[in-house]
């Protein structure tokens, strides 16, 4: 008996204050979706290996056509380390 007068008053609260109720209710719906998609992206990056055979032995590869003359930097150019 007593819970459905709170819930009745709850009701009757919550339709009295609508802008409260509406800023309420959307503040946790975006900050559920912002939470849930941040985890979806984290989740798919970082937490999830690779669906590659051997993947800790993948490499980058770089290649760049039209570069400046300046590139590789001259202490690769020549092969020295100086």
């Amino acid at each position: 008996m007593a819970l459905t007068h709170d819930l009745r008053y709850v009701l009757r609260s919550l339709w009295h204050h609508r802008t409260l109720t509406a800023t309420a209710v959307l503040t946790l719906a975006l900050g559920i979706g912002a939470n849930t998609t941040l985890f979806s992206v984290v989740n798919a990056v970082l937490l999830r290996p690779l669906p590659l055979a051997d993947a800790d032995r993948l490499a980058v590869i770089w290649c760049c056509s039209g570069c400046s003359p300046a590139w590789p930097p001259s202490s690769q150019r020549s092969g020295s380390m100086g």
